[in-house]
């Protein structure tokens, strides 16, 4: 504004005397403000040839100054100190020509000239100052004038000085003048930015985070600042102060992508993929950066999505087309999703560019030997090994390949000697070469090295292999111990197995010739005996026949389920989603209490319900804590075995009877069937997984995750969410 209203006030002072021009010089005016520096300035030097007034040439001088047209500025500035000696104005303009051309004597000397015009100029003096920085006395002398002559200047002034004396590497003087600028002044941001800097190329931690916290304190909404003691925190490992500050950015400025970016990290770090997503998408323009867009990619693959991590992925491959980085990850990422087809052409194209890239050629390697193409698995690890023949997992994963396929044995067995000289302790290799043996019919040397591999796991604690149980299962039943083979195909679905189906059949195959106590001793998660609580979220389906319309009702709950066999103690506690108390039972060596607020749809049900949950109850306690009883010697009895179902009698009542059975799954008794006199009932167990012990890493439960429950014409569904395990303490 005050630009303009000096433009004003110059156009009506050069009228009077320039009336014949006024057009000419309406024009100069209208292609400097559009931005025409030298065509403003040839129409107003034809004004001024044949007007010597100095209106004109400090014009004129202005438009060379902002055009660039140092030359001009030069001669107009001289120009002016002749037509005009006393103004202050003209010398100091002279002087600044004379700076840009590089005279700084002469400079000295108009500066100077400006102050015997005017001793009162406080531009002249600072012009002095800045000129005279390399004497630091001299520059320190004219800055202490300009505060003779306004006082209100103190702050800047002694900031100037400040920054003179770091130029010196005088650091004392500099801090002292910074200290002065800021008593003098403290809600100027200036001093406080130097310190911080200043303390940052330190490291000093605890003063740049001062500094920064001041300037924060005089702008509270200003998110460099926030953002910079962000990162302080972050450099030394308080993350939770970070996040504090990084959100306080984001509160001001959710757009601002240091701060998203910073979050994401920190969400990552945190392990949460979802939040890291979150932040990461908010940053404008994050499909257009490749090293984004690849971290993108990698917090989706964390968080489990890893269909959308091959669609941004692809999405930047016809962006990107011939970065290799995001080929590669395609690749990867269509392994991981057992696309092998696809994952095997994004690393062929990757190796056709870098066709000794060791991971491109193994992973390809890799997805050959799953898509069972012989020749190229053989030609990519026969590369590798040409590179480097002393290479054990190469030498392994060939070797193995050929060898459950069934295809050049004896030289495969030799691959794998060569890999065990390299690594004698390796359990993979050694279970490689039991199964080379074993498919040479060598049953009891492949048991020998298998078991080996198995010791050197148990004694090193190393990550359990479902592969190496279910070899040794398969020998096993080879030499007809089928009580064994039973026992390691289950440790090759407790250690995460993932073929169910073939495990399932191949013990299905066996399960006749398994002595009942064998099994019934390991029907239930791998054998509880210390205490454990599971909580659970679950849904209720209930139904009852006579009212179809209500078939499918269902209600949520949480709940918590307390066994611990050596007490006898069966516990569960179901509570609505109010968490109040719905149901509570407590089972302890024959002594019950149970607290009910269900209901059911028939009457006589509703007249007999504690009794019946009671009873179910009981049955779940004796089933739940069976394999510790039996191990125990309790009194109840096994009547007779049918086929893959075993009958108890003396559960609960003298005439009682129990069936247990394996009906889709020949690990538990996924079936259970109560007949007394009082109540028949059946109970089916589906849906079971794998439960890591709390207490210990290399103790598994197998739990059933959907329940069902029918008395008479009533089902009772119960399907469970989500089960963690606590160790309780007896």
């Amino acid at each position: 504004m005050k630009k303009f209203i000096s433009i004003f006030l110059l156009i009506f002072s050069v009228i009077p005397l320039f009336a014949d021009k006024y057009m000419d010089f309406i024009d100069a005016l209208y292609y400097e403000k559009s931005g025409d520096y030298k065509k403003s300035f040839e129409i107003a030097s034809k004004i001024a040839e044949r007007d010597n007034d100095p209106y004109l040439y400090k014009y004129l001088y202005e438009i060379a100054s902002k055009g660039n047209l140092s030359s001009k500025a030069m001669e107009l500035s001289k120009k002016l100190v002749e037509i005009d000696s006393m103004s202050s104005v003209n010398w100091i303009s002279y002087g600044n020509s004379l700076v840009a051309s590089g005279d700084l004597e002469g400079a000295k000397k108009a500066y100077k000239k400006a102050i015997e015009v005017n001793p009162d100029d406080i531009d002249a003096y600072y012009q002095l100052a800045l000129i005279s920085s390399d004497n630091v006395d001299e520059a320190v002398g004219y800055f202490n004038k300009i505060i003779e002559i306004d006082p209100s200047f103190k702050s800047d002034i002694y900031y100037n000085i400040a920054v003179l004396y770091s130029m010196k590497k005088n650091e004392i003087k500099m801090i002292d003048y910074l200290n002065k600028a800021i008593n003098e002044d403290p809600y100027s941001l200036k001093p406080y930015y130097f310190l911080a800097m200043y303390w940052d190329e330190k490291g000093d931690f605890l003063k740049s985070l001062e500094a920064y916290k001041n300037i924060l304190r005089v702008e509270p909404t200003n998110t460099e600042a926030t953002n910079r003691i962000a990162e302080l925190y972050i450099s030394t490992k308080d993350y939770g102060m970070a996040e504090k500050y990084f959100l306080a950015t984001l509160e001001r400025n959710p757009a601002n992508s240091k701060a998203l970016w910073w979050m994401s990290l920190l969400s990552e770090n945190k392990k949460d993929f979802s939040k890291a997503k979150k932040y990461l998408s908010q940053i404008k323009g994050w499909e257009n950066d490749i090293d984004t867009v690849l971290k993108m990619s990698y917090f989706n693959i964390m968080d489990g999505d890893i269909k959308n991590a091959i669609s941004i992925l692809e999405s930047a491959h016809k962006k990107w087309p011939d970065n290799l980085d995001i080929t590669y990850y395609l690749g990867l990422g269509f392994m991981d999703i057992g696309d092998d087809r696809q994952a095997k052409t994004f690393f062929e194209e990757y190796i056709s560019t870098r066709p000794d890239s060791y991971e491109a050629r193994f992973n390809l390697g890799v997805v050959c030997e799953r898509l069972n193409n012989v020749e190229c698995f053989e030609k990519h690890f026969g590369y590798l090994l040409l590179k480097n023949p002393q290479d054990s997992t190469v030498l392994n994963y060939l070797g193995y390949s050929l060898i459950d396929r069934g295809i050049k044995i004896d030289e495969a067995i030799y691959m794998i000697e060569k890999a065990l000289q390299i690594e004698p302790e390796n359990p993979a290799y050694l279970d490689s070469l039991g199964w080379g043996y074993y498919k040479k019919g060598d049953y009891s040397k492949a048991l020998e090295l298998i078991n080996k591999s198995i010791e050197i796991i148990n004694k090193t604690n190393k990550a359990q292999d479902p592969l190496i149980y279910e070899h040794k299962a398969d020998i096993l039943v080879k030499i007809g111990d089928f009580v064994q083979a039973y026992d390691e195909y289950r440790n090759a679905l407790i250690s995460g197995a993932k073929n169910f189906e073939i495990l399932n059949k191949k013990s299905k195959e066996i399960i006749s010739q398994i002595p009942s106590a064998n099994l019934l001793s390991s029907f239930f998660m791998n054998n509880i005996e210390d205490r454990n609580i599971f909580e659970f979220e679950m849904e209720f389906g209930y139904s009852y026949r006579k009212f179809l319309k209500k078939k499918n009702i269902r209600f949520s709950f949480n709940g918590i389920m307390d066994i611990y066999p050596a007490r006898k103690y069966f516990g569960a506690s179901i509570l609505s989603p109010l968490f109040t108390p719905v149901l509570n039972i407590e089972i302890m060596d024959g002594k019950y209490n149970i607290k009910n607020d269900f209901s059911f749809e028939e009457n006589n049900y509703n007249n007999k319900i504690d009794e019946y949950i009671l009873i179910v109850s009981q049955v779940l306690n004796w089933y739940f804590n069976s394999s510790f009883y039996l191990n125990y010697k309790n009194k109840t009895k096994l009547i007779k075995r049918e086929g893959l179902c075993h009958i108890y009698n003396g559960i609960i009542e003298q005439n009682d009877s129990v069936k247990l059975c394996s009906v889709n799954n020949m690990f538990v008794a996924d079936y259970l069937g109560y007949k007394s006199d009082m109540i028949n009932f059946s109970i089916s167990f589906n849906d079971y997984r794998i439960i890591s012990n709390p207490i210990s890493d290399f103790k598994s439960y197998y739990v059933p995750y959907n329940i069902i429950i029918e008395i008479g014409k009533s089902k009772l569904d119960i399907k469970t969410n989500k089960i963690e395990i606590k160790y309780g303490k007896p």
